[in-house]
Protein backbone atom coordinates (compact mmCIF):
# COMPACT_ATOMS: atom_id res chain seq x y z
CA UNK A 1 0.00 0.00 0.00
CA UNK A 2 0.91 3.66 -0.85
CA UNK A 3 0.03 7.29 -0.22
CA UNK A 4 1.29 10.16 -1.60
CA UNK A 5 0.86 14.29 -0.73
CA UNK A 6 1.91 16.75 -3.31
CA UNK A 7 1.40 20.89 -3.07
CA UNK A 8 2.93 22.79 -5.53
CA UNK A 9 3.04 26.99 -5.35
CA UNK A 10 3.99 29.24 -8.70
CA UNK A 11 3.89 33.23 -8.95
CA UNK A 12 5.45 34.70 -12.42
CA UNK A 13 5.33 38.30 -13.62
CA UNK A 14 6.65 40.75 -16.26
CA UNK A 15 7.20 44.24 -15.87
CA UNK A 16 8.82 46.29 -18.78
CA UNK A 17 9.22 50.18 -18.32
CA UNK A 18 9.94 53.13 -21.18
CA UNK A 19 12.29 55.29 -19.46
CA UNK A 20 11.88 57.26 -22.93
CA UNK A 21 11.34 56.58 -26.63
CA UNK A 22 14.49 55.86 -26.42
CA UNK A 23 15.08 53.54 -23.38
CA UNK A 24 13.16 50.90 -22.51
CA UNK A 25 14.32 47.82 -19.59
CA UNK A 26 12.15 44.68 -19.27
CA UNK A 27 11.96 42.68 -15.63
CA UNK A 28 10.44 39.27 -15.26
CA UNK A 29 10.35 37.06 -12.38
CA UNK A 30 8.91 33.57 -11.48
CA UNK A 31 9.45 31.40 -8.66
CA UNK A 32 7.55 28.08 -8.01
CA UNK A 33 8.16 25.76 -4.94
CA UNK A 34 6.98 21.70 -4.61
CA UNK A 35 6.61 19.63 -1.73
CA UNK A 36 6.35 15.90 -2.01
CA UNK A 37 5.70 13.06 0.60
CA UNK A 38 5.36 9.78 -0.05
CA UNK A 39 4.84 6.43 2.72
CA UNK A 40 4.82 2.78 1.83
CA UNK A 41 3.92 -0.35 3.59
CA UNK A 42 5.20 -3.66 2.03
CA UNK A 43 4.94 -7.17 3.43
CA UNK A 44 6.55 -9.76 1.64
CA UNK A 45 6.82 -13.37 1.75
CA UNK A 46 8.70 -16.31 0.31
CA UNK A 47 7.35 -19.16 1.93
CA UNK A 48 8.03 -22.90 1.24
CA UNK A 49 6.83 -26.78 2.09
CA UNK A 50 7.35 -26.47 5.49
CA UNK A 51 7.89 -22.79 6.83
CA UNK A 52 9.20 -19.38 5.44
CA UNK A 53 12.02 -18.91 3.43
CA UNK A 54 12.45 -15.39 3.40
CA UNK A 55 10.44 -12.20 4.44
CA UNK A 56 10.18 -8.90 6.17
CA UNK A 57 8.04 -6.04 6.70
CA UNK A 58 8.71 -2.59 5.04
CA UNK A 59 7.86 0.72 6.10
CA UNK A 60 9.04 3.54 4.07
CA UNK A 61 8.48 7.28 4.21
CA UNK A 62 9.99 9.43 1.73
CA UNK A 63 10.09 13.46 1.38
CA UNK A 64 11.13 15.64 -1.22
CA UNK A 65 11.45 19.56 -1.56
CA UNK A 66 12.10 21.29 -4.98
CA UNK A 67 12.27 25.45 -4.80
CA UNK A 68 12.85 27.03 -8.04
CA UNK A 69 13.60 30.74 -9.35
CA UNK A 70 14.43 32.58 -12.46
CA UNK A 71 14.99 36.15 -13.00
CA UNK A 72 15.72 38.22 -15.83
CA UNK A 73 16.62 42.19 -16.45
CA UNK A 74 16.76 43.76 -20.38
CA UNK A 75 17.44 46.88 -21.26
CA UNK A 76 16.96 47.85 -24.89
CA UNK A 77 18.32 51.55 -26.49
CA UNK A 78 17.16 52.52 -29.21
CA UNK A 79 19.38 55.16 -31.78
CA UNK A 80 17.97 59.07 -31.97
CA UNK A 81 18.65 58.81 -35.65
CA UNK A 82 17.28 55.33 -36.62
CA UNK A 83 14.69 53.16 -34.86
CA UNK A 84 15.79 50.11 -35.99
CA UNK A 85 19.37 50.74 -34.94
CA UNK A 86 19.52 48.68 -31.42
CA UNK A 87 21.63 47.51 -28.66
CA UNK A 88 20.59 45.23 -26.42
CA UNK A 89 21.88 44.05 -23.30
CA UNK A 90 20.33 40.96 -20.86
CA UNK A 91 21.47 39.35 -17.86
CA UNK A 92 19.42 36.19 -16.48
CA UNK A 93 19.88 34.32 -13.55
CA UNK A 94 18.30 30.73 -12.96
CA UNK A 95 18.42 28.79 -9.98
CA UNK A 96 17.10 25.02 -8.39
CA UNK A 97 17.35 23.28 -5.21
CA UNK A 98 16.26 20.16 -4.28
CA UNK A 99 16.18 17.94 -1.34
CA UNK A 100 15.29 14.62 -0.90
CA UNK A 101 15.40 11.98 2.07
CA UNK A 102 13.87 8.34 2.12
CA UNK A 103 13.92 6.39 5.25
CA UNK A 104 13.60 3.03 5.76
CA UNK A 105 12.18 0.55 8.08
CA UNK A 106 12.40 -3.26 8.43
CA UNK A 107 11.01 -5.67 11.03
CA UNK A 108 10.25 -9.12 11.11
CA UNK A 109 12.82 -10.04 9.13
CA UNK A 110 13.61 -13.92 8.25
CA UNK A 111 16.87 -14.61 6.22
CA UNK A 112 16.67 -11.28 5.28
CA UNK A 113 20.31 -9.63 6.20
CA UNK A 114 19.59 -5.54 4.91
CA UNK A 115 19.40 -3.05 7.74
CA UNK A 116 17.38 -0.03 8.09
CA UNK A 117 18.56 2.85 6.00
CA UNK A 118 18.07 6.59 5.28
CA UNK A 119 18.88 7.97 1.83
CA UNK A 120 19.55 11.78 1.74
CA UNK A 121 20.38 14.16 -1.27
CA UNK A 122 21.28 17.68 -1.56
CA UNK A 123 21.20 18.92 -5.67
CA UNK A 124 21.70 22.64 -6.44
CA UNK A 125 21.93 23.84 -9.93
CA UNK A 126 22.32 27.74 -10.94
CA UNK A 127 22.85 29.19 -13.84
CA UNK A 128 24.01 32.69 -15.06
CA UNK A 129 23.50 34.15 -18.90
CA UNK A 130 24.77 37.47 -20.17
CA UNK A 131 24.07 38.56 -23.43
CA UNK A 132 25.11 41.24 -25.96
CA UNK A 133 23.37 42.05 -29.08
CA UNK A 134 24.13 45.09 -31.64
CA UNK A 135 21.78 45.64 -34.70
CA UNK A 136 23.45 48.52 -37.45
CA UNK A 137 20.99 49.21 -40.36
CA UNK A 138 22.15 50.94 -43.19
CA UNK A 139 21.03 52.38 -46.47
CA UNK A 140 22.78 49.40 -47.99
CA UNK A 141 24.59 47.65 -45.79
CA UNK A 142 23.20 45.58 -42.87
CA UNK A 143 25.38 44.70 -39.54
CA UNK A 144 24.44 42.52 -36.37
CA UNK A 145 26.71 41.17 -33.70
CA UNK A 146 26.70 40.04 -30.14
CA UNK A 147 28.33 38.08 -27.32
CA UNK A 148 26.95 35.83 -24.82
CA UNK A 149 28.29 34.03 -21.48
CA UNK A 150 25.95 31.16 -19.77
CA UNK A 151 28.12 30.29 -16.61
CA UNK A 152 26.81 26.83 -14.98
CA UNK A 153 27.18 25.34 -11.39
CA UNK A 154 25.49 21.56 -10.57
CA UNK A 155 26.07 20.30 -7.03
CA UNK A 156 24.71 17.07 -5.51
CA UNK A 157 25.41 15.44 -1.90
CA UNK A 158 23.82 11.77 -1.56
CA UNK A 159 24.46 9.92 1.48
CA UNK A 160 23.35 6.29 2.23
CA UNK A 161 23.26 5.94 5.95
CA UNK A 162 22.15 2.15 7.44
CA UNK A 163 21.41 1.37 10.77
CA UNK A 164 24.27 -0.29 12.85
CA UNK A 165 23.18 -2.72 15.28
CA UNK A 166 26.54 -2.65 17.35
CA UNK A 167 26.62 1.21 18.00
CA UNK A 168 22.44 1.50 17.86
CA UNK A 169 22.41 4.76 15.41
CA UNK A 170 22.66 5.44 11.28
CA UNK A 171 26.25 5.51 10.06
CA UNK A 172 27.14 6.77 6.43
CA UNK A 173 28.64 4.13 3.92
CA UNK A 174 30.76 5.81 1.44
CA UNK A 175 30.16 3.03 -0.74
CA UNK A 176 27.08 3.94 -1.55
CA UNK A 177 27.79 7.94 -1.08
CA UNK A 178 28.44 10.37 -3.57
CA UNK A 179 29.47 13.66 -3.80
CA UNK A 180 29.39 15.59 -7.29
CA UNK A 181 30.27 19.09 -8.25
CA UNK A 182 30.44 20.06 -11.96
CA UNK A 183 31.04 23.94 -14.00
CA UNK A 184 30.91 24.50 -17.38
CA UNK A 185 31.55 27.73 -19.06
CA UNK A 186 29.88 28.53 -22.78
CA UNK A 187 31.60 31.84 -24.31
CA UNK A 188 30.11 32.49 -28.04
CA UNK A 189 29.92 35.51 -30.34
CA UNK A 190 28.38 36.54 -33.58
CA UNK A 191 28.41 38.55 -36.48
CA UNK A 192 26.62 38.71 -39.54
CA UNK A 193 26.39 41.23 -42.50
CA UNK A 194 24.10 42.05 -45.03
CA UNK A 195 24.79 44.31 -48.46
CA UNK A 196 22.10 45.07 -50.96
CA UNK A 197 22.89 45.97 -54.57
CA UNK A 198 19.63 46.81 -55.73
CA UNK A 199 18.00 43.34 -57.00
CA UNK A 200 20.94 41.50 -55.72
CA UNK A 201 21.52 40.64 -51.32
Amino acid sequence: SSKNDSKTRYFGTAISYELDSLNLITWRFNINETKFENRGLLNSRLAGMNDIIQGYYLKTTGRNTSAAMDAALDYQLTAKADKNRMLTISYRYSTNKDALQNDADISNAVNFPDPDYIQINQQHSSENTVQLDYAYPGKKLIIEAGIKGIFRSNKSNFQYLFFNQASGKFEQESLFSDLFNYRQTVLGAYNAYQYNLGSWD
